[in-house]
């Protein structure tokens, strides 16, 4: 011990700095793999987090399955068999059953068929009462009886749905699930109830698709979901026309242990489960988002490990050649006391014992702290403002495992045998400066000495020409696959590289200039060190090229992680759209939908756009490609949607305000007074065609659309057609167009010419009931019809075939209609085309809409900027002109047959010709926040 204390006390200084160097090594070797597992852990967490309950767990469906008690209680014990290779992982099963659509109403005279009908659906949710709050009735009771010979049970209902739907406690509910069929069940309500959080994992992310099911069609009425408590499901369907329905095993996961284990651990568990489940039960499938969301969560971490592995490269490169140089110069003093110990006769294995006894002191303990010291270090890098966003406030999830151990004996495992080497290599000895003098070199051509820097110039030159001559990293290549140019993608390790070699070859130069410079005026140690520099570059080579590529790293890894930052923000936001996006939204007033106002009154919220998205194809000459097709507000989009300069030619916010109307004061409305009660027209017909029925499209004030029946065209003489202005409709309400329908087959009608004059309106509120085809007393003329330019033909699936044309009659007093001298009038020559069974015409300035094109929607519709076409979208056809072309638009996907940009207000126009609206429509939102 007293030998040790000498030595030490000796050499405190280079033992103290030899250890440092081993500590920090060993600390990089150490920390390096818990920093990437940390990593790992906040990607996970992070990806965890944005998961919903139902993605995040799994579920097991099995459709077209006898709802009987012993088949779902055999088909849970081959479940609760696969679930078994999940382990611990599972917290918790539970049930829903359901069954198809039934017909529903509160008579049974009163059930019909067809899009129009309502729907209900059969829910069997296990223990659902304790997860709900009844605010009207009771719990249903799970009795199963039988009234002459019509099953009954009882249901709770939603209480949103049902004062939608008008159903309250106590109502009967017939249900079949056919029109031809008659009832066999009938579902008492026994109350009303109210979830507590559909978020809760009771749910697993089916709760509002089950308490808020969508309507079966455009033309539907809501579904209305009917809740059974227990296992009365069974005994309700068991035996009757609709036993089978679907059945799903909601298993929730262990949040806090799948947040622990890896990733890759999971999806293999996941993915043992789904394998299993296939053999005990093939006509099942298991549901989950895990192992998605986990692959690219790998391939996320992997490449965002490529800058954390660069940057610990280098500092391990650094940190091991300072350890090696300290460990070679404290190892030179002590060759003198090996020499001392050889002379007094000590044996080789007592000097090792000694030597590897003292390294302990030095190499060991730093190596056994390092771990420790990586975990701190780790931990207060999680503090900083960078790491918050990722990090949630809880800090870095580091976690102190035995391979940070192994890892940093392996390293000080390495210095101690470069220490033995250096004891025990026989080339141990100094090389005196005799040596060195005698074995250098003189008098090499200049060719010799300088072909690699010739090679490396014109090497050098080559690829700075390349560069110059590239715009991109991405090269062209055939088909749609597109590659990257490698020169590119290693230009800056090329660049690296030139700064190290070009260091090294014109720092000796300096370095003999500035000895030169020193030898008779400057300090000697100056010149002693530039001389020293100059004749042995090899004392600052690797100094050079650790530095040079520290430097470097850090460049490249900060640009990496620049443009990892920028790849992120520029992928969300063609996700997204905006800051916000909200969905599904019902949107059922267009952009006139009160909930736009609301959201827009919010503190923080700048601006919103609605959003109507759909499959839309061209009709103009048959069926196109199809293509994604979404409405915005153009002008509010303009401002607040996330555009790059390469999604087009052209800036995307100027493509968008072709979309809207134009500047010039557009056509007015046609408002119908308040206070009238009917609306209606005079009109005549060539031919009487009582299959075709008249009416007329009104837009409230809310943008709801409305109907107003005027007949059938069954007369051939002029006839006023009046018709009850719909009390729900919140005034004022504009005139939209006149529409004829009639019930096709195979979309192609009836042609006709039909002369319309004189949209008028009863100013006489408290007057008395009048029959549709009954001369109205004392009408007010809203529209005369002196131009035909404000009315626009409808489209249809032949294209625009209805024409619209002005024309002069003389009015004749004994005539249906009001006497009076020549007048004008708008003719309607209806095509055969039709759209559903609907033609006719709309008020509008224009002729078709304005619509913005991808270049991939253009080609596969053979089409061009500036062409006409006819559009399907909503189950109407809308004319379009084609104002301009894009790349790429925020929530498009530009593959496939591209996408079509139109007007939100200017495609609501023609899209409230129909009724498609009146139960409601699901659209989203895009909302810039402040």
């Amino acid at each position: 011990m007293m030998f040790f204390r000498r030595r030490f006390g000796a050499d405190y200084f280079q033992a103290f700095a030899f250890a440092v160097g081993v500590l920090i090594m060993t600390a990089v070797l150490a920390g390096a793999p818990m920093y990437l597992n940390a990593i790992e852990s906040l990607g996970l967490r992070s990806t965890l987090r944005e998961l919903s309950a139902g993605d995040r767990n799994l579920e097991v469906v099995v459709e077209g399955f006898p709802l009987t008690a012993r088949s779902v209680s055999a088909a849970t014990e081959r479940v609760d068999v696969a679930l078994a290779e999940l382990g611990d992982l599972v917290v918790g099963i539970g049930q829903e059953s359901y069954t198809r659509d039934h017909l529903w109403a509160p008579d049974p005279e009163l059930i019909v068929g067809g899009r129009s009908a309502d729907l209900a659906v059969l829910h069997r949710f296990v223990e659902f009462p304790e997860h709900v709050e009844f605010v009207v009735g009771n719990a249903p009771a799970e009795a199963v009886g039988r009234e002459e010979g019509i099953v009954v049970v009882e249901a709770a209902v939603p209480f949103e749905r049902a004062e939608l739907l008008g159903v309250s406690v106590g109502d009967e509910i017939w249900l079949t699930p056919s029109a031809s069929d008659p009832p066999y069940l009938k579902v008492r309500v026994a109350g009303l109830f109210e979830p507590n959080d559909l978020r809760e994992e009771f749910w697993l992310g089916r709760g509002l698709e089950a308490t808020e099911p969508p309507a079966p069609s455009l033309v539907a009425r809501h579904r209305l979901p009917l809740f059974l408590a227990g296992d009365s499901l069974f005994g309700a369907v068991t035996g009757g026309p609709a036993s089978l329905g679907t059945n799903r095993w909601l298993v929730q996961l262990d949040i806090e242990q799948l947040k622990r284990q890896k990733p890759a651990f999971t999806t293999q568990q996941v993915e043992a489960a789904g394998n299993r489940l296939r053999k005990v039960l093939p006509e099942s499938h298991a549901v989950s988002a895990l192992k998605n969301r986990f692959d690219a969560l790998r391939q996320k971490v992997g490449f965002a490990r490529i800058p954390t592995m660069m940057m610990g490269g280098v500092l391990l490169l650094a940190a091991s050649y300072y350890s090696i140089m300290a460990a070679g110069a404290f190892m030179a003093r002590r060759r003198v006391d090996m020499a001392r110990l050889w002379v007094r006769g000590s044996g080789r294995r007592q000097i090792a014992l000694l030597f590897v006894a003292e390294a302990a002191f030095l190499v060991l303990v730093p190596a056994i702290l390092a771990p420790f010291l990586a975990v701190g270090v780790i931990s207060l890098i999680g503090q900083l403002p960078e790491y918050r966003s990722i990090t949630f406030g809880s800090g870095m999830p580091v976690q102190l495992v035995w391979q940070a151990f192994a890892w940093s004996l392996s390293g000080g495992a390495l210095v101690l045998i470069y220490m033995q080497w250096t004891i025990w290599k026989d080339s141990g000895k100094e090389v005196g400066p005799g040596q060195l003098s005698s074995r250098r070199v003189e008098g090499k051509p200049f060719f010799q000495r300088q072909y690699l820097d010739l090679l490396f110039f014109l090497f050098g030159g080559l690829v700075l020409w390349d560069l110059s001559t590239e715009s991109s990293v991405l090269s062209e290549a055939v088909g749609p696959v597109v590659s990257v140019n490698p020169l590119l993608v290693f230009a800056p390790a090329i660049f690296l590289a030139v700064a190290v070699l070009f260091s090294l070859r014109v720092l000796p130069p300096m370095a003999r200039m500035v000895s030169r410079l020193l030898v008779r005026r400057g300090p000697v140690w100056a010149q002693l060190v530039s001389s020293s520099f100059a004749r042995v570059p090899i004392t600052y080579a690797w100094p050079t090229a650790v530095l040079g590529m520290a430097a470097g790293t850090v460049v490249l890894s900060a640009t990496i992680a620049a443009t990892l930052e920028q790849s992120s923000v520029d992928q969300s936001g063609y996700e997204v759209g905006a800051d916000l996006r909200i969905l599904p939204v019902d949107l059922n007033s267009g952009p006139r939908t009160k909930i736009l106002d609301e959201i827009r009154a919010i503190d923080g919220v700048s601006e919103v756009s609605a959003g109507l998205r759909t499959i839309g194809g061209t009709r103009d000459g048959g069926q196109g490609t199809p293509f994604e097709f979404l409405a915005v507000e153009s002008g509010k989009f303009a401002e607040i949607g996330t555009f790059r300069a390469d999604y087009a030619s052209s800036p995307v916010g100027r493509h968008l305000m072709k979309l809207g109307p134009d500047e010039s004061p557009g056509l007015p409305p046609l408002i119908v007074p308040a206070f009238a009660t009917r609306v209606g027209l005079r009109m005549k017909t060539d031919v009487a065609h009582r299959f075709i029925q008249a009416s007329m499209r009104l837009l409230d004030a809310n943008g709801r659309s409305f109907t107003v029946a005027l007949g059938s065209l069954g007369e051939l003489d002029w006839q006023v057609r009046m018709g009850d202005v719909p009390r729900a409709a919140a005034r004022p309400v504009e005139i939209a167009g006149l529409v004829f329908f009639e019930q096709t087959n195979d979309e192609i009608g009836t042609p006709a010419n039909i002369k319309i004059d004189d949209l008028m309106y009863d100013e006489s509120p408290d007057g008395p009931e009048i029959e549709g085809e009954v001369e109205v007393a004392s009408p007010v003329v809203l529209e005369s019809f002196d131009s035909a330019d404000s009315w626009r033909p409808l489209a249809s699936s032949l294209g625009v075939d209805t024409q619209v044309a002005g024309f002069e009659y003389s009015r004749d007093a004994g005539s249906s209609g009001s006497s009076g001298p020549a007048g004008r009038g708008l003719l309607i020559e209806l095509g055969v085309g039709t759209n559903r069974g609907v033609r006719g015409v709309i008020r509008s300035a224009s002729g078709s809409i304005p619509a913005i094109f991808s270049t991939t929607a253009l080609e596969e519709n053979g089409l061009s900027v500036g062409d006409e076409t006819v559009l399907h979208v909503f189950d109407q056809s809308v004319p379009a002109l084609i104002v301009g072309a894009v790349d790429y638009f925020p929530t498009m996907d530009p593959a496939g047959g591209g996408f079509v940009i139109v007007d939100v207000a200017q495609l609501w126009k023609y899209v409230s010709m129909s009724s498609f609206n009146s139960a409601g429509f699901l659209a989203e939102l895009f909302v810039d926040l402040d």
